[in-house]
């Protein structure tokens, strides 16, 4: 929601809805990465968890590195003439770029939810209740 909010920015966004927009998904990463970074930690065998912390924490640092060239990318292609300068003259081209990038955005989180929703196991917990 947050991500749909903010690709409607325009240059005059006012401060609080920039807030009402940001603040919902700093939240939500907050508190989904301890999360993940518990599943990964403790799904996985004790002489092998080091190893499977350090490659959650990889995939982060890379799936992060790979959403900001991507969502650039998608930003400088709707605004070319902004492209390696520091300040945008007239942001209305950069702000539609942007728009499009918080979009697909949007939509991957909401396909990762789905395919998280589909996938997810309740077994380890029942066998775990039942002892």
């Amino acid at each position: 929601a947050g991500l749909c909010g903010i690709s409607t920015f325009g240059v005059d966004a006012a401060l609080p809805v920039v807030l009402a927009c940001v603040l919902p998904m700093g939240l939500g990463i907050g508190l989904a990465q301890p999360t993940a970074v518990e599943v990964a930690i403790s799904s996985a065998p004790p002489e092998i968890a080091g190893r499977v912390a350090g490659l959650q924490q990889t995939v982060l640092m890379i799936s992060g590195s790979l959403g900001a060239a991507i969502f650039g990318s998608i930003i400088v292609a709707a605004a070319p003439e902004f492209a390696g300068h520091a300040v945008a003259v007239d942001a209305g081209p950069f702000l539609a770029g942007f728009g499009h990038a918080t979009l697909l955005g949007a939509a991957l989180t909401f396909l990762a939810a789905l395919v998280a929703a589909a996938t997810f196991r309740t077994t380890r917990w029942l066998e775990g209740a039942s002892t």
